[in-house]
């Protein structure tokens, strides 16, 4: 048996690991949650393996949720919520009509013991947002479907597991529970940085990284810490400035790398580094209004730059004081994400000198 988390640091290389570790002769089922994951994921398997071996499946999990757990039951559905025989045609992304709107009972929304709740009209389509429960709630069709699982699969990797919330944890969970061989990779403290469900299942009572180390123990799972502790992204300079402001400790792969962490207050120099598209410019929010190259913190997740430009909100204008400190657990671990996306320099503005100097600009 090989059950194993391995609790990554920003920029040591979750993806890079799985993909060239894993053994091509065997059935390996990989899984991530985005479409940008899994692109990433084809592209470093590829590379690893020349190709992706044969015997190599890589997914989102939504999709393999689709094809392994609802598809090929839904005649049991049919039979479970007595409702007539149907085939869906794939997965809808609407949002379902909520049971409440402004604290007033929806009669639009169905309850979750008819397949109406997890199905759009006459069943064509099944909700994105409501796949998960479907499973969960039906344990003897999960149960056909870690059948096949194990069938088919000797190894199940999942990649990023910290962006997994709610129904969605849940049931990756009960499969972990079952399988035999798997390895998960993740980084705890990039679980809050999407801008929502930010505490959901299972980070909303594990909620510090001794609490959520004991949990996943008690799954079975063996917690590794040190495969991926160093970062080969970001250098020692700006490893020693994030550990210091957010007291998340990362250390560089790399020691003798460097690169300057300053913050602008010039001018002319915050002019010429807006114009500069090797450097990138990250904010809080609104980038898409900007007329130059930009992104928002909190989408900038699993992205890699030459050099950065972060824009503080008011909240972090002390970042340079010694006495530096963030209250709020969600605040810190977006901007340790965002001051980890660089490979290079490190560059840092107040947002109040941003907008004075950019509305001169505009």
């Amino acid at each position: 048996m090989d059950k194993r988390i391995i609790l990554a640091k920003a920029g040591s290389g979750k993806t890079y690991y799985i993909c060239n570790n894993l053994n091509p002769i065997n059935k390996n089922l990989i899984i991530a949650y985005t479409n940008q994951n899994i692109s990433n994921i084809v592209n470093e398997v590829s590379k690893a393996h020349d190709g992706i071996p044969n015997h190599t499946e890589i997914i989102t999990f939504h999709s393999f949720i689709y094809r392994n757990f609802i598809r090929p039951y839904e005649l049991l559905f049919s039979e479970k919520y007595n409702c007539p025989v149907f085939r869906s045609k794939g997965v809808s992304f609407v949002v379902p009509e909520p049971a409440m709107i402004k604290g007033k009972f929806n009669s639009k929304y169905h309850k979750n013991n008819t397949i109406k709740h997890y199905y759009t009209y006459n069943c064509e389509q099944v909700f994105l947002s409501r796949m998960s429960d479907l499973v969960v709630k039906n344990k003897e069709i999960f149960l056909h479907g870690i059948s096949y699982m194990k069938k088919f699969f000797d190894y199940f990797y999942i990649d990023e597991v910290q962006d997994f919330r709610e129904s969605d944890w849940k049931l990756l969970e009960m499969i972990i529970q079952e399988l035999d061989n798997v390895v998960l990779v993740g980084d705890f403290y990039q679980h809050s940085v999407s801008g929502d469900n930010n505490s959901g299942i299972p980070f909303r009572v594990n909620n510090t990284l001794k609490k959520y180390k004991e949990y996943l123990t008690k799954l079975g799972l063996t917690v590794d810490e040190l495969t991926l502790s160093k970062s080969r992204r970001c250098t020692k300079k700006v490893c020693e400035f994030v550990s210091i402001k957010t007291k998340i400790n990362i250390e560089p792969f790399n020691m003798s790398s460097t690169s300057e962490v300053r913050e602008i207050s010039d001018r002319e120099e915050l002019i010429n580094l807006l114009k500069d598209d090797l450097v990138m410019k990250l904010l809080l929010r609104n980038s898409h209004k900007q007329y130059f190259k930009a992104i928002n913190w909190g989408n900038s997740k699993g992205d890699t730059y030459d050099a950065i430009l972060v824009v503080l909100p008011s909240t972090h204008k002390k970042i340079f004081d010694e006495d530096f400190e963030i209250s709020s657990e969600i605040s810190r671990n977006k901007l340790y994400v965002t001051l980890t996306r660089t490979r290079g320099d490190l560059l840092i503005v107040q947002d109040e000198i941003f907008k004075e100097f950019n509305e001169k600009i505009l």
